[in-house]
Parts: structure tokens; sequence; C-alpha cells
């Protein structure tokens, strides 16, 4: 097969189509037909106007396949200008086969084929012959250009013409149908898309089209065709927005007001309180015997239980003074722990007793801007002082004992 070129396609343009049907499956084909008598070629195209198939043979190949489909064609001479004749001959046959007044005339058949994409069959009985074509396709895209060029826009400037020729096309003389077409044409090649818009923006074509296209695939409701179009309002409308719901009527709304008091009054409970300030609480006025003289290093070394627990009792604010009951519980302990745990510092305490007599107040005592100790301190002072006086003379010499014996634990403490 020899290729399609465009040259070959501007050949095609000024052929009619021709229409054959398949009675097998019910499908029409066009087909177009050119042939050429100076290199004596040929080719057909063929569509079903979904698809394009197309052939091209050369004289070469036209008397080889003539020859095989037909047993009666005479052989090859070896003159080649007889050989030429022939050819031309056959292909003149052939051309006559592809007309308007002899294709109604000729059987039509698809076939299968094992060279060729698309192949179908034309005999004629009456003529004694019978040609077979063994098309190829085109491609999608080159079929599309192929059906705009050659089917859909001289179909569109035809439909003009029927439909804008103020008489019937039927009553018309072939000159006159002749001027109008020659008028319609050159009128689109000029500006073809100018020539669309007028052909199919005309109110009476694109309401006929529609219908027929709506009929051919079987549409329920087909639209109407008129001849005057009319003009909706392009004007915007303005939306109409809802009126606010009142907060009454919407539960949600009611529901979390009523709820945001009590929320607010749980996270003023939830906050946290100030501290609150801390009271100065005066430091009670020691005794005399506990600003003597301080305790030799070696007291100091042995434990730390010589210390006078009444400094520990006065250190301790007066807002947390225990009752008397307490205060004489804890002077029931500071005796258990005194005779528990000896130290240097108790021995010479209970070797020497203390003396009667108590010191003269010192400056410090007698001033009046010190606090004045609480009652239940005075009793914490008078029963620490009646258990043991922890402010042994200094200069009396410490009296040691054997070994230290374990200290034993008391019972339960109150």
């Amino acid at each position: 097969m020899e290729p399609l070129t465009e040259e070959l396609l501007k050949d095609l343009l000024s052929e009619e189509w021709l229409v054959k049907v398949d009675n097998i499956k019910s499908i029409p084909y066009l087909i177009k037909f050119h042939h050429s008598s100076m290199d004596l070629s040929s080719m057909v195209l063929i569509t079903d106007t979904k698809s394009v198939w197309a052939e091209v043979l050369d004289g070469k190949q036209f008397a080889r396949r003539w020859r095989f489909l037909n047993s009666n064609s005479p052989a090859p001479y070896d003159d080649q200008g007889d050989e030429d004749a022939w050819r031309e001959s056959s292909l003149e046959l052939l051309s006559n086969a592809h007309t308007l007044g002899a294709i109604s005339e000729m059987p039509f058949e698809v076939v299968d084929s094992n060279f060729s994409d698309f192949a179908f069959e034309l005999s004629s009985s009456n003529l004694g012959f019978k040609w077979r074509w063994e098309t190829n396709s085109v491609g999608h895209k080159h079929a599309a250009e192929i059906l705009s060029k050659q089917l859909i826009m001289p179909l569109i400037s035809l439909n003009h013409i029927a439909i804008s020729s103020p008489d019937a096309l039927s009553g018309m003389a072939d000159s006159e149908l002749e001027q109008a077409v020659d008028k319609v044409g050159r009128t689109g090649r000029r500006a073809p898309h100018n020539h669309v818009k007028n052909v199919l923006s005309k109110t009476r074509t694109a309401t006929m089209l529609r219908r027929i296209t709506a009929v051919f695939n079987l549409i329920p409701n087909l639209p109407p065709i008129f001849s005057i179009a009319e003009k909706p309002d392009l004007q915007p409308k303005a939306v109409e927005q809802p009126p606010p719901i009142p907060e009454q009527s919407n539960p949600r709304r009611s529901a979390a007001a009523a709820k945001s008091p009590v929320k607010n009054a749980l996270r003023r409970t939830r906050s946290p309180s100030p501290s609150p300030p801390k009271v100065s609480t005066p430091t009670p006025v020691k005794s005399a015997s506990s600003k003597g003289k301080a305790p030799e290093p070696e007291a100091l070394v042995d434990g730390s239980e010589t210390e006078d627990e009444t400094d520990e009792e006065t250190n301790k604010p007066a807002a947390k003074a225990s009752p008397p009951n307490q205060s004489s519980a804890k002077t029931t302990k500071g005796h258990d722990t005194e005779m528990r745990s000896p130290s240097p510092t108790r021995t010479t305490a209970r070797s020497n007793p203390p003396s009667s007599k108590r010191p003269s107040p010192t400056v410090d005592d007698s001033d009046e801007s010190a606090p004045k100790p609480t009652e239940s301190q005075k009793k914490q002072k008078v029963a620490s002082s009646d258990g043991s006086d922890s402010d042994a003379k200094p200069s009396q010499p410490v009296v040691r004992r054997g070994a230290r014996q374990p200290v034993k634990r008391g019972g339960k403490r109150f």
C-alpha cells in the first residue's frame, strides 16, 4: 500500500460520497474513490462516521490484484505499451463502478482479511468482474481532520442553503443551485468561524438540529422547534437572607446562657485563694538559768539531747500552742528522754541541785518592748524548770560513769 499523502486527500475533495450498507450488521458506510490516468494509481476512502480507512494502489499493485480476483484476465503483456493500455481500460471500468449511477447495483460485502484492518468486496454479474479493497485505519487524529474537511463543514454549509433559501431546493434549477452553492462556499472559505456561527446560531437551524439529534438518540421528551428565541433576564437576583433567629427560640443558646453563670461561679470557687498573712508571734523570754554561760564543748559533742527543750517550745508560734494537757504530755516526754539518754551535762545537773536563788534579771529581760509570754508558754517553762536544770555550772568537774547502756524505749507516748 502506498502512503496517503495530502495531495491525494486534495484529489478526494472533488469526489462525491458513495453510500453502501452492510446488511448483516446494518451499518452504513460512506465511500470516496479517485484514480489517476497519468500514473495509473487508484485510492479509496471509507468511513462509518467514527473511523476512517483508506488504501492507495499504484499501477503494478492494481494489475496484480485484478488478475488474482478475475481469472479470465489476460496474462501480463511482454510489451509495456500493451500492458499499460490494458491497465488503463481496467481502471476505467473500476472507476465507472464507483459512481452514483452504478454503485447502487453492485453488491457490497465486508469480508475477513489477514492483510488489512477493514476489507470489503464489490462485484457485478452484468459487468463480469470482481474487486476487493484492503484498507487500513488512518488513526483517530487524522480521521477527525479528514471528516471535518470532507464531510462536516460541507454539510453545515449545505444545511444553511437548504434553510435560508426562499424557494424550495427541489423546485430550483441546477444552475441556480450551483450559483447558491458557490456563493455560500466562497463566504465560508474566507471566514470559516463566522460562517459556522451564522449558520448554527439561527434559531430555526439550532432547534432543528437539536430535535434531530434527540430523535436519533431515542430521547423520550423531544425538544420543540421555534423560529424566535426568547431573551431571558440576565440581571442577578438578590439573595434573601433568612431572618435572625431569636435567642429564646434557640434551645441550645438559651441552655448555654443558663449554664454560663454557673460555670463562672465554679471558676471563682476553684481559683486559688490568697494565702493568709503570717501572724508574727512574740518570742518568749528565756529564763535566767537558760541565759547562763554556754556548756563546754564536750557536752555539745556528746549529744544534742542536752539542749533545753524549753527553747524548742518557745520557738513555736503562739497560734499553734497546744492546750495545757498537751504541754504536760510534752513535759513528761522530756522527762523520759532525759532519763533514757544520760549525758555529762545531765549527770552534772543531778549531782549539783539547782540553787533556789535566781539571778537578777538583765537589761534585756527588763526591756518593756519584749513581748510577754502566754499562759501556756509559762506553764511549759515551769514544767521544764521543775524537771531538770540544763544550765549547769561549767566550773564544776564533769563526772563520767561507766559504759553506756542501750536505751530502752518505753511504752506508748501520749
